[in-house]
């Protein structure tokens, strides 16, 4: 299981109560695991080093994934 990551100064500077948003986290006991793509798509864009033709390579080889950018660019 993956570790999340929250960065509690984004939450702070958009006015969020932060007791609010730390109940709601600990009452939080299962989510499903993100699909494989996802995870991937996440990796490759939060690399500092991240290229179009890596992600395109990702992205295509996912025909659902694909068929819905497509809907959402047209």
């Amino acid at each position: 299981m993956g570790t999340v990551t929250i960065n509690m100064e984004e939450y702070q500077q958009a006015g969020i109560d932060m007791s609010v948003l730390k109940l709601v986290i600990s009452k939080i006991e299962d989510l499903p695991p993100l699909p494989l793509i996802v995870q991937k798509v996440l990796t490759l864009t939060q690399t500092e080093n991240a290229n179009t033709d890596e992600l395109t390579k990702v992205i295509s080889n996912n025909q659902a994934l694909t068929a819905k950018l497509l809907r959402v660019v047209n």
